[in-house]
Protein backbone atom coordinates (compact mmCIF):
# COMPACT_ATOMS: atom_id res chain seq x y z
CA UNK A 1 0.00 0.00 0.00
CA UNK A 2 1.17 3.49 -0.81
CA UNK A 3 3.35 2.35 -3.74
CA UNK A 4 2.87 4.41 -6.96
CA UNK A 5 3.01 2.79 -10.36
CA UNK A 6 3.26 4.91 -13.53
CA UNK A 7 0.99 3.46 -16.15
CA UNK A 8 0.13 4.83 -19.59
CA UNK A 9 -3.16 6.65 -19.47
CA UNK A 10 -4.36 4.89 -22.58
CA UNK A 11 -4.49 1.68 -20.62
CA UNK A 12 -7.21 3.01 -18.30
CA UNK A 13 -9.87 1.54 -20.49
CA UNK A 14 -8.04 -1.76 -21.03
CA UNK A 15 -9.73 -5.11 -20.60
CA UNK A 16 -6.97 -6.27 -18.22
CA UNK A 17 -8.70 -7.52 -15.00
CA UNK A 18 -5.94 -6.06 -12.90
CA UNK A 19 -6.72 -2.64 -14.27
CA UNK A 20 -10.54 -2.99 -14.17
CA UNK A 21 -10.86 -4.80 -10.89
CA UNK A 22 -13.53 -3.81 -8.47
CA UNK A 23 -12.77 -1.39 -5.62
CA UNK A 24 -12.89 -4.24 -3.13
CA UNK A 25 -10.44 -6.75 -4.61
CA UNK A 26 -7.27 -4.84 -3.71
CA UNK A 27 -6.21 -4.24 -7.35
CA UNK A 28 -5.00 -1.03 -9.11
CA UNK A 29 -7.04 2.09 -8.48
CA UNK A 30 -6.98 5.32 -10.47
CA UNK A 31 -5.51 8.39 -8.81
CA UNK A 32 -5.18 12.03 -9.85
CA UNK A 33 -2.58 13.21 -12.38
CA UNK A 34 -2.73 9.98 -14.39
CA UNK A 35 -1.16 7.83 -11.63
CA UNK A 36 -2.19 4.45 -10.35
CA UNK A 37 -2.19 3.22 -6.75
CA UNK A 38 -2.00 -0.35 -5.51
CA UNK A 39 -4.19 -0.98 -2.43
CA UNK A 40 -7.60 -0.64 -0.95
CA UNK A 41 -9.69 2.25 -2.36
CA UNK A 42 -10.57 3.30 1.12
CA UNK A 43 -6.99 4.34 1.98
CA UNK A 44 -6.55 7.71 3.61
CA UNK A 45 -5.71 10.83 1.66
CA UNK A 46 -2.55 11.28 3.70
CA UNK A 47 -1.00 8.10 2.32
CA UNK A 48 -1.79 9.10 -1.26
CA UNK A 49 -0.39 12.60 -0.61
CA UNK A 50 2.80 11.12 0.82
CA UNK A 51 3.15 8.91 -2.26
CA UNK A 52 2.71 11.90 -4.56
CA UNK A 53 5.24 13.97 -2.60
CA UNK A 54 7.77 11.13 -2.70
CA UNK A 55 7.46 10.72 -6.46
CA UNK A 56 7.71 14.50 -7.01
CA UNK A 57 10.77 14.76 -4.77
CA UNK A 58 12.42 11.89 -6.67
CA UNK A 59 11.79 13.57 -10.02
CA UNK A 60 13.06 16.90 -8.64
CA UNK A 61 16.22 15.26 -7.33
CA UNK A 62 16.85 13.59 -10.69
CA UNK A 63 16.35 16.86 -12.62
CA UNK A 64 18.59 18.75 -10.19
CA UNK A 65 21.29 16.09 -10.59
CA UNK A 66 21.07 16.41 -14.39
CA UNK A 67 21.31 20.21 -14.22
CA UNK A 68 24.27 19.96 -11.83
CA UNK A 69 26.01 17.52 -14.22
CA UNK A 70 25.48 19.89 -17.14
CA UNK A 71 26.87 22.81 -15.11
CA UNK A 72 29.91 20.77 -14.10
CA UNK A 73 30.54 19.75 -17.73
CA UNK A 74 30.27 23.38 -18.88
CA UNK A 75 32.67 24.55 -16.16
CA UNK A 76 35.18 21.84 -17.12
CA UNK A 77 34.95 22.86 -20.79
CA UNK A 78 35.48 26.54 -19.95
CA UNK A 79 38.47 25.69 -17.75
CA UNK A 80 39.99 23.58 -20.56
CA UNK A 81 39.54 26.42 -23.07
CA UNK A 82 41.09 28.90 -20.62
CA UNK A 83 44.07 26.59 -20.07
CA UNK A 84 44.57 26.17 -23.82
CA UNK A 85 44.41 29.96 -24.33
CA UNK A 86 46.96 30.54 -21.57
CA UNK A 87 49.24 27.90 -23.10
CA UNK A 88 49.08 29.61 -26.52
CA UNK A 89 49.78 32.99 -24.94
CA UNK A 90 52.74 31.54 -23.06
CA UNK A 91 54.11 30.06 -26.29
CA UNK A 92 53.92 33.45 -28.02
CA UNK A 93 55.51 35.14 -25.03
CA UNK A 94 52.70 37.65 -24.69
CA UNK A 95 51.31 39.02 -21.48
CA UNK A 96 47.65 38.98 -20.51
CA UNK A 97 48.17 41.86 -18.12
CA UNK A 98 45.79 44.68 -19.17
CA UNK A 99 48.35 47.32 -18.23
CA UNK A 100 51.02 45.63 -20.36
CA UNK A 101 48.61 45.34 -23.29
CA UNK A 102 47.71 49.05 -23.00
CA UNK A 103 51.39 50.00 -22.83
CA UNK A 104 52.11 47.94 -25.93
CA UNK A 105 49.25 49.54 -27.85
CA UNK A 106 50.38 53.00 -26.75
CA UNK A 107 53.96 52.28 -27.83
CA UNK A 108 52.78 51.09 -31.26
CA UNK A 109 50.65 54.21 -31.64
CA UNK A 110 53.57 56.46 -30.73
CA UNK A 111 55.88 54.70 -33.19
CA UNK A 112 53.33 55.03 -35.98
CA UNK A 113 52.76 58.71 -35.16
CA UNK A 114 56.50 59.43 -35.12
CA UNK A 115 57.02 57.61 -38.40
CA UNK A 116 54.15 59.54 -39.99
CA UNK A 117 55.54 62.85 -38.68
CA UNK A 118 59.02 62.11 -40.03
CA UNK A 119 57.60 61.08 -43.40
CA UNK A 120 55.50 64.26 -43.63
CA UNK A 121 58.53 66.35 -42.61
CA UNK A 122 60.73 64.82 -45.28
CA UNK A 123 58.04 64.84 -47.95
CA UNK A 124 59.00 68.26 -49.47
CA UNK A 125 62.65 67.27 -49.63
CA UNK A 126 61.74 63.98 -51.25
CA UNK A 127 59.58 65.82 -53.77
CA UNK A 128 62.41 68.25 -54.53
CA UNK A 129 64.82 65.39 -54.98
CA UNK A 130 62.32 63.68 -57.24
CA UNK A 131 62.00 66.83 -59.36
CA UNK A 132 65.80 67.15 -59.54
CA UNK A 133 66.12 63.54 -60.59
CA UNK A 134 63.44 64.04 -63.24
CA UNK A 135 65.27 67.09 -64.58
CA UNK A 136 68.57 65.22 -64.62
CA UNK A 137 66.97 62.37 -66.51
CA UNK A 138 65.46 64.78 -69.01
CA UNK A 139 68.82 66.52 -69.53
CA UNK A 140 70.56 63.20 -69.92
CA UNK A 141 68.01 62.04 -72.48
CA UNK A 142 68.26 65.34 -74.37
CA UNK A 143 72.05 65.69 -74.48
CA UNK A 144 73.82 62.46 -73.81
CA UNK A 145 71.55 60.00 -75.59
CA UNK A 146 72.08 61.55 -79.08
CA UNK A 147 75.86 61.60 -78.49
CA UNK A 148 75.78 57.99 -77.40
CA UNK A 149 73.72 56.98 -80.42
CA UNK A 150 76.13 58.84 -82.73
CA UNK A 151 79.09 57.10 -81.08
CA UNK A 152 77.41 53.73 -81.48
CA UNK A 153 76.71 54.42 -85.16
CA UNK A 154 80.33 55.44 -85.77
CA UNK A 155 81.67 52.38 -84.00
CA UNK A 156 79.34 50.18 -86.02
CA UNK A 157 80.51 51.80 -89.27
CA UNK A 158 84.15 51.33 -88.29
CA UNK A 159 83.48 47.72 -87.41
CA UNK A 160 81.82 47.14 -90.78
CA UNK A 161 84.80 48.82 -92.52
CA UNK A 162 87.33 46.69 -90.66
CA UNK A 163 85.35 43.57 -91.46
CA UNK A 164 85.16 44.52 -95.16
CA UNK A 165 88.92 45.14 -95.25
CA UNK A 166 89.61 41.81 -93.65
CA UNK A 167 87.35 40.04 -96.16
CA UNK A 168 88.98 41.81 -99.10
CA UNK A 169 92.50 40.97 -97.92
CA UNK A 170 91.51 37.38 -97.32
CA UNK A 171 90.02 37.16 -100.83
CA UNK A 172 93.15 38.72 -102.36
CA UNK A 173 95.37 36.29 -100.50
CA UNK A 174 93.19 33.45 -101.66
CA UNK A 175 93.42 34.65 -105.28
CA UNK A 176 97.20 35.05 -105.11
CA UNK A 177 97.56 31.64 -103.55
CA UNK A 178 95.34 30.15 -106.26
CA UNK A 179 97.48 31.76 -109.00
CA UNK A 180 100.68 30.52 -107.42
CA UNK A 181 99.27 27.04 -107.11
CA UNK A 182 98.26 27.11 -110.80
CA UNK A 183 101.73 28.27 -111.87
CA UNK A 184 103.40 25.65 -109.71
CA UNK A 185 101.18 22.98 -111.20
CA UNK A 186 102.09 24.10 -114.75
CA UNK A 187 105.83 24.19 -114.01
CA UNK A 188 105.69 20.86 -112.28
CA UNK A 189 103.84 19.30 -115.19
CA UNK A 190 106.29 20.68 -117.70
CA UNK A 191 109.23 19.61 -115.57
CA UNK A 192 107.94 16.12 -114.96
CA UNK A 193 106.79 15.36 -118.47
CA UNK A 194 109.98 16.72 -120.20
CA UNK A 195 108.08 17.75 -123.26
CA UNK A 196 109.59 19.17 -126.46
CA UNK A 197 108.99 22.67 -125.08
CA UNK A 198 111.40 22.06 -122.23
CA UNK A 199 113.96 20.63 -124.65
CA UNK A 200 113.51 23.56 -127.01
CA UNK A 201 114.05 26.03 -124.22
CA UNK A 202 117.15 24.19 -123.13
CA UNK A 203 118.60 24.10 -126.70
CA UNK A 204 117.68 27.73 -127.15
CA UNK A 205 119.54 28.66 -124.01
CA UNK A 206 122.57 26.62 -125.18
CA UNK A 207 122.52 28.30 -128.54
CA UNK A 208 122.35 31.73 -127.00
CA UNK A 209 125.30 30.99 -124.76
CA UNK A 210 127.39 29.75 -127.66
CA UNK A 211 126.54 32.79 -129.77
CA UNK A 212 127.54 35.09 -126.92
CA UNK A 213 130.89 33.33 -126.54
CA UNK A 214 131.57 33.57 -130.26
CA UNK A 215 130.78 37.25 -130.27
CA UNK A 216 133.15 37.83 -127.36
CA UNK A 217 135.95 36.03 -129.13
CA UNK A 218 135.50 38.16 -132.18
Amino acid sequence: PGHVVNVIRSRRGSANPSLTSSPCDGGLHAMPHGQWSLGVPGASRASSRRSSNASASGATTASAAAVHARIEARNARVQAEQAALEARVAERGESRDPAAVRCKKLWVSLVLARSTQLWLTRLPEVLRRGAAVARARETFARKFVPLWRRYVRRRAAMARLVLARFVMRWAARRRIAARREAADRIVTALRDKKTWFVQAMRWTRVCVVRIQRAVRRM
